[in-house]
Order: C-alpha cells, then sequence, then structure tokens
C-alpha cells in the first residue's frame, strides 16, 4: 500500500503541468466571481460604514440589523450568489473530467487535458448531480435522526455537555461518510472512462470500495488529515493577516497561494489513489 502510495506522488509530480493548469483554471473564477460579488456589495453597501464593526469579531447582532436595513438588496443577490456557484461548479466538474482522464490514459498534456474535460464534462455532471444528492440526503437523514435522539436540548439536559458532544459525533460520521461519497464517485468516474456504461459504473465503483475497505477507509483519514493540516495553516495565515505592513501581507498572500496549491496536489493525489486502490 505505502509503494502505490508513493507512485501516486511521483504520478501527481509527472502530472504537475495540467495540475496547475487546472489550479490556475480555478482560481482564475475564483478571482472573477469575487470581484462580480464585489462590485454587487460596492454598489448596493458601498456607502455604509456599518460591517467594519465585524472587524472587532463576529457580532451577530450587526449581521441582523444588516440584513434588515437592507432586505431588498440582498433579495437581489440571491440570484448572482447562484449563478457564482453554478459557474463555479462547472468548472471543478471540467477540471475533474481533465485529470481523471490525465491520469488514466497517462497523456499529461495541456492539449489532453482541455480535450478530456470537454469529451466526458456532461456524463460527469450526471455523476456529481446524483452523489451530490446522495451527499444531501445522507445528511439530512443523519441530522434528522439526531433531532429525535437528542429532542429538545435546553428543556432536557442540565448541560451543554451531551447536545455539543453528540453534535460534533453526528458532524464527524457525516463527513467521513460524504468524503467515502466522494471517494465512489471518483472511482465511478475512472470505471466510466474505462468503458462502462453510466450505472454500471456505479456499482462497479461500489463493488470495488467494498473489496478494498480497508484501503478506502484508510486513504479516506489521510486525505482528511491532509485537509486538516492545510485548513490549520491557513487559519494561522488568516491570524497574522491583521496589522501587517504591505510587504507582510503580500508574503501571507503568497503563503495562502502555497497552501491552496498544496491542497490542489493533495486533491489531485487522492484522484489518481482513488482509481488504483
Amino acid at each position: 500500500m505505502s509503494h502505490s502510495w508513493v507512485d501516486g506522488w511521483k504520478q501527481a509530480w509527472t502530472a504537475k503541468k495540467v495540475i496547475l493548469f487546472a489550479w490556475f483554471l480555478t482560481w482564475c473564477t475564483v478571482i472573477i466571481i469575487g470581484i462580480k460579488i464585489f462590485s454587487l456589495l460596492d454598489k448596493g453597501i458601498g456607502h455604509t460604514m456599518e460591517m467594519t464593526k465585524l472587524l472587532h469579531g463576529f457580532d451577530r447582532t450587526v449581521i441582523e440589523d444588516f440584513m434588515n436595513e437592507y432586505k431588498n438588496w440582498s433579495d437581489s443577490l440571491v440570484c448572482p450568489l447562484i449563478g457564482s456557484a453554478l459557474v463555479f461548479l462547472i468548472v471543478s466538474i471540467f477540471n475533474h473530467a481533465g485529470l481523471i482522464a490525465c491520469f488514466e490514459k497517462q497523456n499529461y498534456s495541456i492539449k489532453g487535458f482541455l480535450k478530456y474535460g470537454l469529451k466526458y464534462f456532461f456524463p460527469f455532471m450526471g455523476f456529481s448531480i446524483l452523489f451530490l444528492v446522495l451527499t444531501i440526503a445522507i445528511g439530512g437523514f443523519f441530522f434528522f435522526v439526531y433531532s429525535k435522539l437528542i429532542g429538545q436540548p435546553i428543556e432536557d439536559y442540565d448541560s451543554e455537555k451531551p447536545f455539543f458532544y453528540s453534535l460534533l459525533i453526528t458532524i464527524v460520521l457525516f463527513v467521513l461518510k460524504a468524503a467515502g461519497i466522494w471517494l465512489w464517485s471518483l472511482k465511478t468516474r475512472y470505471y466510466y472512462i474505462k468503458g462502462h456504461s453510466f450505472f454500471k459504473s456505479i456499482f462497479e465503483a461500489l463493488k470495488s470500495m467494498y473489496r478494498h475497505v480497508g484501503k478506502s477507509i484508510l486513504l479516506i483519514l489521510v486525505a482528511l488529515l491532509f485537509f486538516a493540516f492545510a485548513l490549520f495553516a491557513q487559519k494561522l495565515l488568516n491570524e497574522c493577516n491583521s496589522g501587517l505592513s504591505w510587504c507582510a501581507m503580500i508574503a501571507v498572500f503568497i503563503g495562502m497561494m502555497v497552501i491552496s496549491l498544496f491542497r490542489y496536489f493533495v486533491r489531485s493525489w487522492i484522484i489518481y489513489m482513488a482509481g488504483n486502490l
């Protein structure tokens, strides 16, 4: 298993050109969406200084007063936000299609990445929608069961600890289940590229995960550990971002970009490993 993990990192490094290109596409999308949302914010609330109070920490009353005062404006922002989310989803599906096909076919050219991204885009969109609905359904089931078991925590418990710890356990279980569904969706895409039909790919991927259940669980745990490390490092940089000089802020921004790229390489390694368990 360790040998295949090392091989996965080697393959990710071999595919560094297409990984960097996919990462660049993602960041371009984020920047364009960010500029669009910022322009809407500036147009609607650019004259108010109320939100600057949040610089001193989270304040629920500020958010509530702000939303009440600018209710009509916030309603008009819903459609652009939904549109931005759809654009980001489209780019994400395209990147996954290109990367997975490049790994499967051992073709690490930008031309191949673009060709595979277009070729497998619509089937992969179908997989994305299907597994997204499955994740939401399982999440709803988890929290429905949790709400039934916990009852009325304010009335039934003397302390908030049972409510807090039970909620934490529910969230951890859901995250593990969602990570497993994501791994299942990645394996499904590999089977589809190999020539299986849409639904047969889903069942073949599920059978493969059950045959290698130990390796699948270990891969999920290692992946979550990598992402937790990246989030922790990013949190530290965010905390260092206040009251700094311009040079220091630029250094922090570069650090955050490096963390983002590291996270994308980890994601690409997981994508390769999903198809080679």
